[in-house]
């Protein structure tokens, strides 16, 4: 199946903040590994991910709000 090689391929589950039970999360994680290894027996599990992006942009522009916020007191100075 791929054209490039197993060890560089990720795999992203988005939206893992939505799964609020632990014992769902992984069950989810657990068919969803026996389902791309079926697929592809070469994956490796190191390379599936699981993400909250929302929460994630969220915590990041909070940060960069801060920041900046803190270079504009600086520059006020």
């Amino acid at each position: 199946m791929p054209c490039f090689c197993p060890d560089e391929a990720i795999f992203v589950l988005n939206k893992w903040d939505t799964i609020l039970e632990e014992d769902h999360r992984r069950e989810l994680i657990d068919i969803t590994k026996e389902k791309l290894h079926e697929l592809w027996e070469e994956i490796d599990d190191n390379n599936i991910f699981k993400l909250a992006a929302a929460s994630s942009f969220v915590f990041v522009f909070f940060f960069q709000m801060k920041k900046l916020s803190f270079l504009i007191k600086q520059h006020s100075l």
